[in-house]
């Protein structure tokens, strides 16, 4: 194999395995990843048994669900008109919320009583910076035109 063919073989694999990636919200056994592809089937971001990639990031990290997570997620698909949703998870009371941004006062609402009564012990400062992230979500929602 010459090293062309090896590079292109690499590359290959590695797209192969970044679809697959992309495809999973990363390491749920609380089944998020099918919690938040109802929720944005429902919503109608994407189709039932369609392969659309869909994401659930953290919000001020950029970190992906884990078992452990407590905090705010931004959830939504790969796509240029899609819109960003937000899921609350709370892991000590085993709860969880999905908010959209329809109402933006019903939104901040829902997020600072998740942020003062979730078992996260959230700094001021923390949710200061959460707040300010909903709000920058809500602004780039607000010139998305759904196809």
């Amino acid at each position: 194999m010459t090293i062309r063919q090896k590079y292109v073989l690499c590359l290959t694999l590695l797209l192969l395995l970044n679809l697959l990636v992309m495809t999973k919200v990363h390491g749920q056994t609380h089944d998020y990843d099918k919690l938040v592809k109802e929720y944005l089937i429902n919503n109608g971001e994407i189709k039932d048994g369609g392969k659309s990639s869909v994401y659930a990031f953290e919000l001020l990290k950029s970190n992906k669900i884990k078992d452990n997570n407590c905090g705010i997620f931004r959830i939504g698909t790969f796509s240029d008109h899609g819109l960003v949703y937000l899921f609350l998870i709370d892991k000590d009371k085993n709860g969880y919320l999905f908010l959209d941004f329809k109402d933006l006062s019903k939104t901040i609402e829902d997020v600072l009583t998740f942020l003062d009564n979730s078992n996260c012990n959230f700094t001021d400062k923390k949710k200061l910076a959460y707040l300010r992230k909903v709000i920058e979500i809500y602004t780039i929602n607000k010139y998305k035109i759904p196809w």
